[in-house]
């Protein structure tokens, strides 16, 4: 039974530890797509279903990825062809 166990758990940890992998190169994709002054007022929150999630700190700011985001979505799709979308949220980007 216990090595059933250890099984398991080993198997629940590559499983995570692989998400966890590929959501930090996609992470690092994401913000070297971006200017320097971009930066600081986004915040990659994650991504799921092919869905990128990405909080920005103002309103005015959400304007201007939404107007940048068909880009944004072609140049990241190149590293990352799973991406079917960039949805912009105003958040907390500390």
């Amino acid at each position: 039974m216990d090595n059933i166990k250890n099984i398991v758990q080993q198997v629940i940890l590559n499983i995570v530890g692989h998400k966890k992998t590929v959501d930090e190169k996609l992470e690092k994709n994401w913000y070297n797509l971006l200017e320097k002054h971009e930066q600081k007022h986004v915040k990659f929150v994650g991504q799921r279903n092919g869905i990128v999630s990405v909080f920005v700190d103002s309103p005015a700011r959400l304007y201007v990825m939404q107007v940048k985001k068909n880009k944004l979505l072609q140049r990241l799709q190149e590293e990352n062809p799973g991406i079917t979308e960039i949805q912009f949220k105003i958040g907390n980007v500390q």
